[in-house]
Order: C-alpha cells, then structure tokens, then sequence
C-alpha cells in the first residue's frame, strides 16, 4: 500500500466573478508552484460548510439527504408513528407549542408548511414559530428576510399561529455560551425583550453593524409566546445538535437560582441530538458506503489532523452518518491556540510518520477568520506549513494530495467596506507524485467523493471503485480514426 497524505484547504476554493481577490502567487508560493508543476484540477461541490464536505466526501451526495427524508416520511405517513408529540398534545390542555426552525434554506420554510398542516389536524392549541439563524456570513440576510417573510405568510393561513422570538443559532444550541442560553430562556419566560415587528429594518440594522446571523441576539415580533406549565418544544433541527443547556434549563433546571422554571417542558427533536434524552420524530439515514468501510475493506487505517470542535461531526460522516463507527478512523487534535505554526508542524510530522496510518488527512479550515488581514496571514502560515509536508512525502516516498471539500461564501468588513469573498462551486485538486507526471496522467471530471475514491485507490490498486486520474489519451481520437477512414476512401 502506498503511503498517501491529503492536505485540506477547506473553504479555499476557484475564485468567482465578482469574489474580493485573496489568494495570490505571492501569498501562498508554495501552492502556485505546485499548481503548476503537477497534476492541477478543479471538482465542482455543491457543499457549504466543512459538515457537508466531509459528507459529500465520505458518502457521496446519492445517499438520502434530510430533505429527501422529511418528504418520505409525510409521503408514507411515517411521520405519524412517532406519538410523542400527539400525546403530549393530548394530556395536557394547557401549554402551547413551540417550533424552534432552523433557517437555513427556503426547502426548510416549505418543510415547516407541512408540519404546521400536520399540526393543525391534531390541535388547535397556540403555535408559536421561532426562526433560529445559523449563517455565518452578513450577505445572507437579505435570504433570511424573505424566508421570515414567507414564514410569516404561511403562519397567517393558519388560526392562532404567529413568529415568535427570533434568535441566532448560539443563543439556542451548544454548551460553549450558557449565559447566552440563559438570555434566551428569560425572554420566554418573562417574554420582555428588544420588539421588532417590522423585522426587515432589524436585519438591515444588524447588516450596517457586520453582526453574523449566527450571533443574533434574540428579538420579539409578537408578544403571546411566554412560557407555561407543559409547554412543547419542537426543535426543527436538521444537523447533529447538542440543546442540554436548554434542557437544563427548561426541564427541569439544573442550573441555580432559576427558580422560575414551568413544569412538564417538554423538548423533541426533528433528527436525532446530540442529547439522548431528547427524543426524535425521524431517524438519519445511514449510508453502506463511507471512508470508514472503505478503509476497512483495503486494510488501511486513516488519522485525521483536525480541531477538537470539528471532531465529532467529521467522525460522523467519515463513519457513514453513524455516531459509532470504525476504529478505522482515528483523530489526532490540534491545539486551538497553535493551528499553524511549529507546534503544529511537530504533530503533523510525527503522525505522518505513525507506522500504524496509511492515510492521513490534515484538516485546515480558512473560514473562521473574523477579517481579510488574518484570513491572508493564516493561507501565509499554512502554506509554509505545505511546504513541509511536500518536501517530507517527497522524501518518505509518499503520495500527497491536496484540495478542498468546499469552497466558501463570507462577507469580510475593511475600512467600512464589505467585500464578498467567493470560493464556492469549485475547488482545487493538486497531484504530487513522481508516479503520477503532468505530461502523462491527467484528473477526469468528478465530484469530492470520486476523489476519495481515487486516493483509495492510490493507496491500494486493488481497490474496487476506480478514481479520477488517467493516463492521458496519447493523440487517439475516434473521430481522427474516422477521419482518417474517410480519407482513404475518397482516395
């Protein structure tokens, strides 16, 4: 088996039209060099965050997405088989339901179209919809204010249904910002807090201030959502999320002096949570095909450098959208504070150096930075940090691949200026092997999963899926041969 290293620049991606220039020759030498002196291509992905791309490149993008079975499940009526929220429904003739919506996209608004109409036939309690934001970048507003919008429309079809809270996703999910959490829950309970029933001028004024969606503090739209006694809660959720913050806080508190907490709170989930004790109305599709199984089946065990945040979730996806998987996948951390720099290199030398991995990932991810300044100092770092890995698998005759699993889509603020910076749709694949010339092999066009498949396959020849790299086609053409025919025959 060969030894093969995959180096990713996630959210680095094909510059578009329009996108505020960040990469240069300059910035990253040791990535221009390469593109042009091995094997360079780019994969088109369709995938918006690293979550995504590990997927897409674990499982491929046929495997049932959470839309697909949200629509199967009202398509066989097997929404209807889970009757924890029916029965809660039932017992209690007090309390209002409460849906917490991630809004994410306008497939999610359709979606909650169908539950609310699920809903209604089995009460016709008060329904108060919560909007929870989770974009990360301010030009996403303008999306999220016709989906309020359409969310609104939809909420006015129905009797006694009405926006609530409007929040961004920190204030709601997590265990990093309890004192977030606890803002939150004082609003439900006291329902006092910062009114905006003309939304639109909110969000603009939360635009002009570069405050991310993610980090919204909550705001009211309609009073009438204060929490009682048996209240539901129906956290619309299509990732794997963790709410025990909330948990604790609603049913029952195990913080202190929250004595104001309601009786019988209830909390159920669309998809599984990260909390057991939270349950659920659908089930994740799990996936045969993974980098785990994969793996498995050649006899090669993966490391993947990353950071202690991103763990589970690229485990989850690597492991086929399974929380527990194969000890086929390991992981090694680094240190928050050292991400790039020399204590960074000394782990990545010292894994890719572990007799007991044959295939090692070095997971970068370039989105998080706050500003363009630190954003180009980082892509400066890491390239240095290329550097050394090409020039360590050169020397240990090992493959080194490098690429992205998608590209991303931020607005950076410089001087009162907004730029856009544009990496999504495509992303680049560089080849570095002796094995593999430029004059010779060439990458066929493909997706992020066939080029997981051709690593595999560069690790072991036997491997059954084939991959993107081809020896080139040598100045035979079919339409030369007959081309060639014709001629002979005119003669």
């Amino acid at each position: 088996m060969k030894k093969t290293v995959l180096f990713l620049l996630n959210g680095l991606g094909i510059e578009k039209k329009g996108s505020a220039s960040v990469y240069s020759p300059t910035l990253m030498p040791t990535m221009d060099k390469l593109t042009f002196e091995h094997i360079f291509a780019s994969l088109p992905t369709s995938a918006f965050d690293y979550k995504e791309g590990f997927k897409h490149f674990s499982v491929g993008v046929k495997t049932h997405t959470v839309d697909t079975l949200i629509e199967l499940a009202f398509q066989n009526q097997e929404i209807y088989k889970n009757q924890t929220i029916p029965n809660h429904l039932k017992a209690n003739e007090n309390g209002k339901l409460h849906i917490m919506i991630s809004l994410e996209s306008l497939e999610y608004v359709e979606q909650l179209k169908l539950f609310l109409s699920y809903f209604r036939k089995i009460t016709q309690k008060p329904i108060w919809v919560h909007p929870v934001f989770f974009s990360e970048t301010i030009h996403q507003y303008q999306y999220l204010d016709s989906y309020i919008g359409k969310i609104r429309d939809i909420c006015d079809t129905y009797p006694n249904v009405k926006i609530g809270i409007v929040t961004g996703k920190n204030y709601v999910y997590g265990n990093q910002n309890i004192e977030a959490v606890k803002k939150l829950y004082r609003i439900f309970i006291n329902e006092i807090g910062e009114k905006w029933t003309d939304y639109t001028n909110k969000l603009e004024t939360l635009y002009k201030n570069n405050v991310s969606p993610k980090d919204v503090a909550p705001f009211v739209v309609h009073n009438g959502f204060k929490i009682e006694d048996h209240d539901l809660f129906f956290m619309m959720n299509h990732k794997v999320d963790t709410v025990n913050v909330m948990y604790n806080l609603f049913a029952p508190p195990s913080i202190p002096n929250y004595s104001e907490a309601r009786k019988d709170i209830k909390i159920v989930s669309l998809f599984p949570l990260e909390d057991t004790y939270v349950e659920a109305l659908l089930q994740y599709a799990e996936s045969k095909i993974s980098l785990a199984n994969s793996c498995e089946s050649i006899g090669a065990k993966t490391l993947i450098l990353t950071q202690k945040n991103r763990m589970q979730d690229i485990y989850y996806y690597c492991n086929g959208l399974k929380k527990i998987g194969s000890s086929a996948v390991q992981f090694a951390l680094f240190d928050d504070n050292h991400l790039h720099d020399e204590k960074a290199w000394e782990l990545i030398h010292a894994a890719i150096h572990m007799e007991d991995y044959t295939y090692i990932i070095i997971d970068y991810d370039i989105s998080e930075y706050e500003n363009i300044e630190m954003l180009k100092e980082a892509l400066q770092e890491i390239d240095q940090i290329l550097l050394k890995v090409k020039e360590m698998c050169k020397n240990e005759k090992m493959s080194l691949f490098v690429s992205s699993l998608y590209g991303m889509k931020k607005t950076f603020v410089k001087e009162d200026v907004s730029l856009l910076v544009d990496f999504s749709s495509k992303v680049p694949v560089i080849v570095v092997d002796d094995k593999y010339p430029k004059n010779i092999y060439q990458l066929e066009y493909g997706t992020t999963f066939d080029l997981s498949n051709t690593i595999l396959k560069n690790i072991d020849s036997a491997f059954i899926r084939d991959g993107l790299l081809k020896e080139k086609n040598k100045g035979f053409s079919l339409f030369g041969l007959f081309k060639k025919k014709r001629n002979k025959k005119t003669k």
